[in-house]
């Protein structure tokens, strides 16, 4: 006799059952709190490509003026192109370094 003869077939199933479903999640599956937590550890392109791919990550990432500037330092201490002063707008992601960088 096995361990399982005396068990309902109902009552066999749930218990050779995995305990937890195997479902693959992906990052939009995560909490808000880690959300945030990863978006503000993006520099700015990334931060704003993030933003623009739905509306609720659009009110999720902040793009402020903060991010831009220590983007622009960081760049500036790479030696890396940077924006000019006179096409650079810090005040909007539509008109900030718009074509100035490639």
């Amino acid at each position: 006799m096995g361990i399982y003869d005396h068990v309902r077939t109902s009552e066999r199933n749930a218990i050779t059952a995995p305990l937890v479903k195997s479902t693959s999640t992906g990052f939009n599956d995560l909490p808000p709190e880690l959300h945030l937590l990863i978006s503000q550890q993006l520099i700015y392109p990334d931060a704003l490509s993030l933003k623009h791919t739905n509306r609720y990550f659009r009110s999720l990432v902040d793009t402020g003026l903060e991010l831009k500037v220590d983007w622009l330092i960081e760049r500036r201490s790479l030696h890396l192109e940077c924006p000019n002063d006179s096409r650079c707008d810090l005040g909007s992601d539509l008109k900030f370094c718009r074509g100035s960088i490639r």
